[in-house]
């Protein structure tokens, strides 16, 4: 729900870790219509990009990447069609 209540400043981490989405909503014009039509397509993703030895990923979290930099493993989450 909006307003300072809902603590976003905690919930924040906690999306990130579990993969999840935040939706603010105004509780007197709820519609809850658009977050059942946004079905999951998989959970626990993890993306894995692999280039060139002599290549690395820059401003990346150093613990994500591997092979000098030239790996890059990230865990994703949950999915959807219109995630990003």
């Amino acid at each position: 729900m909006e307003g300072n209540a809902c603590r976003v400043d905690a919930l924040g981490p906690l999306t990130d870790i579990t993969g999840g989405t935040i939706h603010r909503v105004n509780p007197a014009n709820v519609d809850l219509s658009e977050i059942t039509q946004n079905s999951l397509i998989a959970t626990n993703v993890h993306l894995k990009v692999i280039m060139h030895e002599g290549l690395a990923f820059e401003h990346q979290n150093v613990s994500l990447l591997q092979n000098n930099g030239s790996i890059l493993v990230k865990k994703i989450g949950s999915v959807t069609a219109n995630s990003e």
